[in-house]
């Protein structure tokens, strides 16, 4: 849902169920993650990104993880303004 919020689309957009299974085989991360990627200015979310969307549980952050990176991206953020 973040990838979705922060992207304007879903990490493999497809309205085919077989589809979206083959993408998700066929491809770790989504082709145009680093093009997206690129484009977001909070600290730490390039990388955070990648890892919580990962096929492999292992490489995804904790849920305390996650929020630590979030609060760090957003504080990167308000220090912008």
């Amino acid at each position: 849902m973040l990838y979705e919020a922060l992207m304007g689309e879903t990490p493999w957009p497809s309205r085919s169920p077989m589809k979206l299974m083959i993408a998700k085989v066929e491809h770790a991360l989504p082709p145009t993650l680093h093009d997206h990627l690129d484009r977001l200015q909070g600290k730490g979310l390039a990388k955070l990104i990648p890892r919580m969307i990962d096929r492999e549980p292992s490489v995804r952050p904790t849920a305390q993880q996650a929020v630590d990176a979030l609060q760090v991206a957003y504080d990167s953020l308000r220090s912008l303004t």
